[in-house]
């Protein structure tokens, strides 16, 4: 059984800015399959150890010894397997954890959380993480940019819409550009689009959400 007497600080800024931290604590994985007799044995106080602090912003996650090990253990055929792992093999794979729940909260963030396909995808994504021994860098790395990249490119419209029938006096045509105008004028001086939605737009919906359509994806 690998065990690790020395503690390891690493500090890293991902792609998208959050600063986070993680220890790569003694004994790192006494992992929980060593025996039924050891897991019985092992104190609560072992298990709750954090391995790793993942802090962005206001919005922290801990990830527990018992976590990491839960995660490790899917990724390998044999508890007798994961023992043998080097210290380097466990931070490698605790890093590409951490990046995923990156990964998902910025997706929370994003709402995608509501987006059905997005949830069926991380879904997917999260069975693969679950399959013994298939969890490689290649595959976990392209899971996640494949869900990323496809979403990369997108549209969050907002409109303020000004009735005008096709069959339109020229006066009440001249009344709703001086509406339009109007409202341009508001925005170039920098007011809040959902305040200005809400004086000018003509659309029923804008007192519920100030004029912003649903985010769609770009070709």
């Amino acid at each position: 059984m690998h065990s690790q007497n020395a503690m390891t600080n690493l500090q890293f800024r991902s792609d998208n800015t959050a600063l986070f931290t993680f220890l790569i604590i003694g004994v790192l994985l006494c992992l929980a399959a060593c025996s039924a007799s050891n897991t019985a044995n092992r104190s609560n106080t072992d298990r709750e150890a954090v391995v790793a602090r993942i802090e962005q912003g206001n919005w922290q996650s801990l990830i527990t010894l018992a976590e990491f090990e839960e995660r490790y253990l899917e990724t390998r055929r044999s508890a007798e397997e994961a023992r043998q792992d080097s210290l380097s093999a466990y931070r490698e794979f605790l890093e590409r954890y951490i990046d995923f729940k990156l990964k998902v909260k910025d997706a929370i963030d994003k709402g995608f959380d509501n987006d059905a396909e997005v949830l069926s995808e991380l879904r997917q994504y999260r069975n693969q993480l679950a399959q013994p021994y298939l969890v490689e860098k290649e595959l976990y790395e392209n899971a996640i940019k494949d869900l990323y990249e496809k979403r990369q490119y997108e549209i969050d419209a907002s409109h303020i819409l000004v009735f005008v029938a096709q069959d339109a006096a020229p006066a009440d045509t001249e009344k709703a550009y001086k509406k339009i105008q109007e409202a341009l004028s508001a925005l170039q001086r920098g007011a809040p689009f959902d305040s200005v939605a809400r004086q000018y737009s003509e659309d029923p919906s804008v007192v519920q959400n100030g004029g912003r359509l649903a985010i769609s994806q770009a070709a």
